[in-house]
């Protein structure tokens, strides 16, 4: 049942996150400049969460950059800020 409403949602609204994880996991394994380290499934499962349901995200430079990946981005279903600089996310907070 999970799997035939995740195939049929076309806008990417059921299990946000999933798709998300699986986006930062395939941009960061087919980059072959970018080393897969012990943490990264971990930001992972973080990452995706927090993009999925927070309007800002405030993370690392190199996830900053990974999930502003025109690829990742696209399945991203909300407007989330995702920024790595504090001035930045200070300045998008109010």
């Amino acid at each position: 049942m999970i799997r035939e409403s995740v195939r049929r949602d076309a806008d990417g609204q059921i299990i946000p996150s999933e798709r998300i994880s699986a986006a930062l996991y395939a941009a960061i394994r087919l980059d072959d400049k970018q080393l897969f380290e012990q943490n990264d499934l971990d930001d992972i499962g973080h990452s995706s969460v927090a993009a999925a349901y927070c309007d800002v995200f405030l993370t690392e430079r190199r996830f900053t950059h990974i999930l502003r990946l025109p690829a990742v981005r696209k399945v991203i279903p909300r407007g989330c800020f995702v920024i790595s600089d504090i001035d930045e996310a200070i300045s998008v907070l109010s």
